[in-house]
């Protein structure tokens, strides 16, 4: 038999009074009820939350743990980032460099080129030149020959050949004595 059950039965008994009143009665069978359940389940309630309140203190120190060594790699991280884009303006500035010396390399290269082009242009229009001056002084004196052979056999006559003939006998003879 349990304690709300002895207080109902002390009612029904006849039993006056203050239980007698069936709201107070209902009142004090509540407050036995929760005193009884609060003796029987305060260890394990106690147990319960002691041991919630552990791993809640657990979850949020593991939480503080995972925040600081996060806020760590977010520290390298920014670090690495920071460097990163430092390390990339220096390649930037080392390519344009390098580029401004590979143009400035290739403008003297071709002006180079250019000049020694023009230079051998030039010595190929003078070899030029000169070549045709010579196969012009050969025509035109192949030409003159030719003319003078053409004068020469319009205006010789044959005395004038025993003539010259004779000469050219009288200076071999002389030029043997």
């Amino acid at each position: 038999m349990n304690f709300s059950a002895f207080i109902i039965w002390v009612d029904e008994a006849g039993g006056g009074g203050i239980l007698a009143n069936t709201l107070l009665s209902r009142w004090f069978n509540l407050a036995l009820f929760v005193g009884l359940l609060f003796f029987l389940l305060r260890k394990p309630v106690a147990n319960f939350f002691g041991t919630r309140r552990d791993g809640i203190r657990r979850d949020l120190i593991r939480a503080q743990e995972e925040l600081a060594a996060a806020n760590a790699k977010l520290e390298q991280v920014e670090v690495k980032l920071a460097l990163l884009s430092s390390e990339v303006e220096t390649v930037r500035r080392e390519a344009e460099e390098e580029s401004r010396i590979e143009r400035e390399r290739l403008a003297t290269a071709t002006e180079n080129e250019i000049k020694k082009m023009r230079e051998q242009s030039q010595r190929d229009i003078e070899n030029a030149a000169k070549q045709a001056r010579h196969a012009l002084r050969l025509y035109a004196a192949e030409q003159s020959i030719q003319l003078a052979e053409q004068v020469v056999r319009r205006n010789i006559q044959p005395e004038d050949d025993r003539r010259l003939v004779g000469e050219y006998v009288t200076n071999l003879k002389g030029a043997r004595s």
